[in-house]
């Protein structure tokens, strides 16, 4: 609670070094520090300050944000996390329910901190449809194989691709956390058919049916022949059926 007669008291001692007069003796101050023209000039504005609190006393001020720590792995428990076994879900819900069990004030852990690694890691890309257009990412082969795949979605902007994340992959980056957003060495993921032969015992899993299918994905037109429509991201009918076990390339 600001006191307004120790405020108003404040200022006069600071006008009065202003003014060059000793608060204490009312003598003229010679040759002083508080003289200079930048401390001067300080002092004046510290004067303007209290003087606003002392005409709005009531008015509430901006509070100086205080910077918080970056996200700390060591913190999160991995055996706290919930895995989807029966559908794949994208990053930002990996990310939310990290965040939600990771305690303290921290930076919040984003997307981009784990996909950034997916990419220098070769599971990831980024790409360019098409002259003029922005910058999307997508899956690779290495991504693929892994348990990463891709769909297309409608928006009002037009069709964007949403990269998904089945229960392997779930693993790798829960179990993999901090060695990913610190840059360190990380183990081979398992393919599908590896996880898939692991757990053997758990049959809620289940892996893509052929890994051939996943490898005949590398040979399509994806995305730099593709056509594309005039004013959307992506076009309206693809060339290939988006099923992995029946493609289709336009003659």
């Amino acid at each position: 609670m600001i006191d307004p007669v120790i405020t108003a008291h404040a200022k006069d001692y600071i006008d009065s070094l202003i003014n060059g007069v000793d608060p204490l003796t009312g003598e003229l101050l010679q040759d002083d520090i508080v003289l200079e023209k930048r401390i001067n000039l300080c002092l004046r504005y510290v004067s303007g300050i209290l003087g606003e609190i002392l005409e709005n006393p009531t008015k509430k001020r901006k509070q100086p944000k205080v910077a918080l720590p970056k996200f700390n792995s060591e913190e999160f428990n991995p055996d706290d996390f919930v895995y989807e076994k029966r559908e794949t879900v994208t990053i930002s819900k990996i990310v939310d329910q990290i965040n939600n069990l990771t305690p303290g004030e921290h930076k919040k852990l984003t997307s981009t901190d784990i996909t950034n690694r997916l990419v220098k890691e070769g599971m990831l890309e980024d790409f360019v449809p098409g002259e003029g257009m922005k910058k999307y990412r997508r899956t690779t082969a290495k991504g693929r194989s892994c348990g990463i795949s891709q769909i297309w979605k409608d928006a009002e902007q037009g069709k964007y691709l949403m990269i998904l994340y089945d229960v392997n992959m779930q693993h790798y980056i829960v179990e993999n956390l901090t060695a990913l957003l610190n840059d360190e060495p990380l183990p081979q993921p398992k393919t599908n058919s590896e996880y898939a032969s692991d757990s053997a015992d758990d049959d809620i899993f289940e892996p893509v049916a052929d890994d051939s299918a996943i490898d005949l994905l590398s040979d399509l037109p994806f995305p730099e022949d593709l056509p594309f429509s005039e004013g959307l991201p992506f076009p309206d009918v693809l060339p290939f059926d988006t099923n992995l076990l029946s493609i289709n390339y336009e003659e």
